[in-house]
Protein backbone atom coordinates (compact mmCIF):
# COMPACT_ATOMS: atom_id res chain seq x y z
CA UNK A 1 0.00 0.00 0.00
CA UNK A 2 1.08 3.46 -0.86
CA UNK A 3 2.83 5.48 1.61
CA UNK A 4 0.41 9.07 1.74
CA UNK A 5 0.37 12.63 3.39
CA UNK A 6 -3.13 14.04 3.18
CA UNK A 7 -3.76 17.83 4.25
CA UNK A 8 -6.82 18.03 6.03
CA UNK A 9 -8.59 21.76 5.70
CA UNK A 10 -11.26 21.84 8.48
CA UNK A 11 -13.54 24.54 7.46
CA UNK A 12 -15.76 25.03 10.27
CA UNK A 13 -16.29 28.13 12.04
CA UNK A 14 -14.75 31.64 11.49
CA UNK A 15 -10.93 30.36 12.13
CA UNK A 16 -11.25 27.42 10.43
CA UNK A 17 -7.98 24.42 11.22
CA UNK A 18 -5.41 22.58 9.09
CA UNK A 19 -3.78 19.80 9.92
CA UNK A 20 -1.81 16.93 8.76
CA UNK A 21 -2.82 12.82 8.36
CA UNK A 22 0.48 10.13 7.70
CA UNK A 23 -1.00 6.66 6.62
CA UNK A 24 0.80 3.65 4.93
CA UNK A 25 -0.54 -0.18 5.34
CA UNK A 26 -3.20 0.50 7.96
CA UNK A 27 -1.32 2.64 9.92
CA UNK A 28 -2.39 6.61 10.30
CA UNK A 29 -1.53 9.41 12.09
CA UNK A 30 -2.98 13.08 12.37
CA UNK A 31 -1.44 15.97 13.86
CA UNK A 32 -1.42 19.76 13.62
CA UNK A 33 -1.00 22.89 15.81
CA UNK A 34 -4.03 22.97 17.81
CA UNK A 35 -6.12 26.28 17.92
CA UNK A 36 -8.85 25.05 20.09
CA UNK A 37 -10.62 27.80 21.97
CA UNK A 38 -12.15 25.61 24.60
CA UNK A 39 -10.51 23.61 27.22
CA UNK A 40 -7.84 22.31 25.12
CA UNK A 41 -4.23 24.53 25.77
CA UNK A 42 -3.31 26.39 22.63
CA UNK A 43 -1.03 25.23 20.24
CA UNK A 44 -0.32 21.61 21.62
CA UNK A 45 0.70 18.94 18.72
CA UNK A 46 -1.87 16.09 20.22
CA UNK A 47 -2.48 13.14 17.99
CA UNK A 48 -5.64 12.41 19.10
CA UNK A 49 -7.18 16.10 19.46
CA UNK A 50 -6.38 16.18 15.71
CA UNK A 51 -7.64 13.14 14.45
CA UNK A 52 -11.16 14.10 16.82
CA UNK A 53 -11.42 17.48 14.79
CA UNK A 54 -10.97 15.39 11.63
CA UNK A 55 -13.77 12.90 12.09
CA UNK A 56 -15.96 15.55 13.70
CA UNK A 57 -15.98 18.36 10.87
CA UNK A 58 -18.98 18.49 8.95
CA UNK A 59 -17.32 20.85 6.12
CA UNK A 60 -13.78 19.23 5.40
CA UNK A 61 -11.60 19.35 2.14
CA UNK A 62 -8.57 16.82 2.14
CA UNK A 63 -5.59 16.39 -0.35
CA UNK A 64 -3.64 13.56 -0.75
CA UNK A 65 0.18 12.98 -2.07
CA UNK A 66 1.42 9.99 -2.31
CA UNK A 67 5.63 9.74 -0.92
CA UNK A 68 8.23 7.31 -1.25
CA UNK A 69 8.87 5.02 1.96
CA UNK A 70 12.01 6.96 3.06
CA UNK A 71 10.13 10.67 3.12
CA UNK A 72 7.52 9.10 4.79
CA UNK A 73 9.59 7.06 7.51
CA UNK A 74 11.38 11.15 7.69
CA UNK A 75 8.03 12.72 8.34
CA UNK A 76 6.59 9.95 11.01
CA UNK A 77 9.77 10.65 12.65
CA UNK A 78 9.31 14.39 12.65
CA UNK A 79 5.62 13.54 13.90
CA UNK A 80 6.60 11.96 16.58
CA UNK A 81 9.52 13.98 18.03
CA UNK A 82 6.96 16.94 18.38
CA UNK A 83 3.69 15.36 19.44
CA UNK A 84 3.09 16.40 22.65
CA UNK A 85 5.09 19.73 22.38
CA UNK A 86 3.65 23.02 22.83
CA UNK A 87 4.70 26.28 20.76
CA UNK A 88 4.11 29.78 20.96
CA UNK A 89 0.93 29.71 19.33
CA UNK A 90 -0.52 32.67 17.62
CA UNK A 91 -2.68 33.24 14.27
CA UNK A 92 -0.66 36.09 13.81
CA UNK A 93 2.64 36.51 16.32
CA UNK A 94 4.02 32.92 16.83
CA UNK A 95 4.02 29.46 15.09
CA UNK A 96 -0.20 28.18 13.84
CA UNK A 97 -1.67 25.14 11.53
CA UNK A 98 -0.92 27.02 9.07
CA UNK A 99 3.07 27.14 9.53
CA UNK A 100 3.51 23.15 11.21
CA UNK A 101 0.99 22.02 7.86
CA UNK A 102 3.84 23.85 5.49
CA UNK A 103 6.77 22.53 7.16
CA UNK A 104 5.56 19.20 6.17
CA UNK A 105 4.11 20.31 2.64
CA UNK A 106 8.18 21.12 2.44
CA UNK A 107 9.17 17.90 3.85
CA UNK A 108 7.36 15.86 1.13
CA UNK A 109 10.10 17.94 -1.31
CA UNK A 110 7.34 19.79 -2.94
CA UNK A 111 7.36 23.39 -3.82
CA UNK A 112 6.06 26.35 -3.18
CA UNK A 113 3.32 26.29 -0.53
CA UNK A 114 0.71 23.71 0.46
CA UNK A 115 -2.12 25.95 -0.58
CA UNK A 116 -1.51 25.33 -3.97
CA UNK A 117 -3.10 22.24 -3.33
CA UNK A 118 -6.53 23.79 -2.92
CA UNK A 119 -8.73 25.96 -5.30
CA UNK A 120 -9.58 29.48 -4.70
CA UNK A 121 -13.40 28.70 -4.00
CA UNK A 122 -12.11 25.86 -1.34
CA UNK A 123 -10.14 28.55 0.51
CA UNK A 124 -12.98 30.48 0.85
CA UNK A 125 -15.10 30.90 4.34
CA UNK A 126 -13.11 30.49 7.08
CA UNK A 127 -9.96 33.08 8.03
CA UNK A 128 -7.24 30.15 7.81
CA UNK A 129 -8.20 29.87 4.20
CA UNK A 130 -7.46 33.65 4.15
CA UNK A 131 -4.24 32.85 5.67
CA UNK A 132 -3.24 30.16 3.27
CA UNK A 133 -3.82 32.73 0.25
CA UNK A 134 -1.53 35.15 1.84
CA UNK A 135 0.99 32.84 3.07
CA UNK A 136 1.32 32.00 -0.87
CA UNK A 137 1.58 35.13 -2.10
CA UNK A 138 4.22 36.10 0.74
CA UNK A 139 6.18 33.22 -0.03
CA UNK A 140 5.43 33.17 -4.14
CA UNK A 141 6.87 37.15 -4.34
CA UNK A 142 9.90 36.12 -1.45
CA UNK A 143 11.15 33.05 -2.85
CA UNK A 144 12.62 34.40 -5.79
CA UNK A 145 14.96 36.78 -4.10
CA UNK A 146 16.02 34.25 -1.47
CA UNK A 147 14.00 35.44 1.45
CA UNK A 148 12.35 32.22 1.97
CA UNK A 149 14.92 28.91 1.82
CA UNK A 150 12.76 26.14 0.52
CA UNK A 151 14.51 23.62 2.66
CA UNK A 152 14.26 25.96 6.62
CA UNK A 153 11.78 24.11 8.47
CA UNK A 154 10.08 25.55 11.10
CA UNK A 155 10.60 23.88 14.15
CA UNK A 156 8.33 22.89 16.65
CA UNK A 157 9.16 25.35 19.43
CA UNK A 158 10.08 28.64 17.66
CA UNK A 159 9.05 32.05 19.89
CA UNK A 160 9.23 34.45 17.13
CA UNK A 161 5.99 34.38 14.50
CA UNK A 162 5.43 32.96 11.38
CA UNK A 163 4.97 33.96 8.21
CA UNK A 164 1.48 34.77 8.75
CA UNK A 165 2.67 37.40 11.68
CA UNK A 166 5.04 38.32 9.11
CA UNK A 167 1.71 39.50 6.63
CA UNK A 168 0.36 41.66 9.53
CA UNK A 169 2.54 43.75 9.65
CA UNK A 170 2.89 43.65 6.08
CA UNK A 171 -0.57 45.05 5.96
CA UNK A 172 -0.13 47.54 8.99
CA UNK A 173 2.76 49.52 7.17
CA UNK A 174 1.02 49.33 3.68
CA UNK A 175 -1.61 51.12 5.88
CA UNK A 176 0.31 53.60 7.31
CA UNK A 177 1.91 54.52 4.32
CA UNK A 178 -1.45 54.86 2.65
CA UNK A 179 -2.75 57.41 5.61
CA UNK A 180 0.09 59.34 5.59
CA UNK A 181 -0.23 59.43 1.59
CA UNK A 182 -4.15 61.06 2.07
CA UNK A 183 -2.82 62.96 5.48
CA UNK A 184 -0.10 65.02 3.15
CA UNK A 185 -2.59 65.23 0.11
CA UNK A 186 -5.16 66.95 3.04
CA UNK A 187 -5.97 70.48 3.41
CA UNK A 188 -6.45 70.31 7.44
CA UNK A 189 -5.03 72.18 10.26
CA UNK A 190 -1.16 70.88 10.68
CA UNK A 191 -2.12 70.04 13.75
CA UNK A 192 -4.68 67.54 13.37
CA UNK A 193 -2.30 66.40 10.62
CA UNK A 194 0.67 65.70 13.07
CA UNK A 195 -1.74 64.00 15.60
CA UNK A 196 -2.56 61.21 13.42
CA UNK A 197 0.64 60.85 12.08
CA UNK A 198 1.80 60.15 15.83
CA UNK A 199 -1.79 57.86 16.42
CA UNK A 200 -0.32 56.07 13.02
CA UNK A 201 3.53 55.78 14.79
CA UNK A 202 2.03 54.66 17.67
CA UNK A 203 0.01 51.85 15.93
CA UNK A 204 3.21 50.22 14.60
CA UNK A 205 5.12 51.11 17.96
CA UNK A 206 7.12 53.43 16.32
Amino acid sequence: MAATITFNLIKDGIVGHVNVTIAKDGYALTLGNSADLGTFPMGIYSSSFEADRVWASVNLIRKTVTVDDSTFNTIKTYFKSVEGNQTHYGLYFGVNCIDFTQTIYKMTGAKGHFADLFTNQELKGPLSGWLMRQAKTVQDAATPIGVIEASAYRGPAIDGFGISGGIVILVVLLSVITINRMISRAHGPASVVRRVRALARAAIGG
